[in-house]
């Protein structure tokens, strides 16, 4: 006996109901996952690309500015120096060749036409072997005594030079200790000499000697005095006058430059 399927004992048509295909059209725009490899978008790469090189596009223009800022500046100042070195009036080197018949000219020696004293020694009484011997200016008047002579101007008696000498067997600076000890009472029990300055830095004709600037208070002077001993002989040269000037300092250098002592 024939069997029955389910569906006719049902009274349903035994007819296969239709299944819809459902047909997947492809989307153009997408591509097919099977057919497509992963790649990920440039988009993303780009950007983060731009971020990490931001700064340093930043570093090198800074970089770039700096250096176009200095060179700019040296340019400038070059320009600035040649332009202004050229602006200067170029100086003219003129040589002149020495004329060959040309002498030099000598020193002028201020004591050219002065006086010369000479003291002859009192072993020999002649001039070859003089004690002591000094030029002097022609307008000085000379006056000569014993142990002193006395240079001096008939119009100013009191601006004059002197020059004193004793016989001792004391040092030099023994003597000059026992004349200031003296000098302390010897005017009227008060002090006859005020010294100023004193120096023993002096040579006198190859002799030591001291210098000294002081005031002669009895006789309200000022003098430049230059003591200078020899071997048995103490000399005491001076110049006094009411005030001491440079002309008068010059003066007395140099006529005790020109000033010579025997043995």
């Amino acid at each position: 006996m024939p069997r029955k399927s389910p569906a006719t004992a049902t009274g349903m048509s035994a007819e296969t109901p239709a299944v819809k295909k459902v047909s997947r059209r492809k989307n153009p725009s997408m591509p097919s996952p099977s057919n497509q490899q992963f790649s990920p978008s440039p988009e993303p790469l780009r950007r983060m690309n731009n971020r990490s090189s931001s700064p340093l596009a930043a570093v090198v223009l800074i970089i770039v500015l700096v250096l176009i800022a200095v060179g700019a500046y040296f340019a400038s100042q070059y320009f600035k120096n040649k332009s202004a070195e050229e602006a200067m009036p170029q100086e003219s080197v003129v040589t002149e060749e020495p004329a060959a018949s040309a002498t030099p000219e000598a020193p002028v020696d201020p004591t050219a036409n002065w006086l010369v004293f000479n003291l002859p020694s009192a072993s020999t009484s002649t001039a070859s072997s003089s004690a002591m011997s000094f030029k002097y200016p022609s307008e000085l008047q000379l006056t000569q005594n014993t142990n002193n002579l006395i240079l001096s101007t008939p119009s100013v008696s009191s601006t004059q030079v002197n020059i004193n000498w004793v016989k001792s067997k004391k040092t030099l600076k023994e003597y000059l200790a026992a004349m200031d000890r003296i000098n302390l009472t010897a005017w009227e029990g008060k002090s006859s000499v005020a010294i100023t300055t004193s120096t023993e830095a002096v040579v006198i004709s190859g002799f030591p000697a001291v210098f000294r600037q002081q005031k002669l208070l009895a006789a309200d002077l000022n003098q430049y005095v230059t003591y200078v001993k020899t071997a048995d002989t103490v000399y005491a040269i001076s110049l006094a006058a009411p005030e001491l000037d440079q002309n008068l300092l010059s003066f007395f250098v140099t006529f005790l430059n020109n000033f010579k002592l025997g043995q």
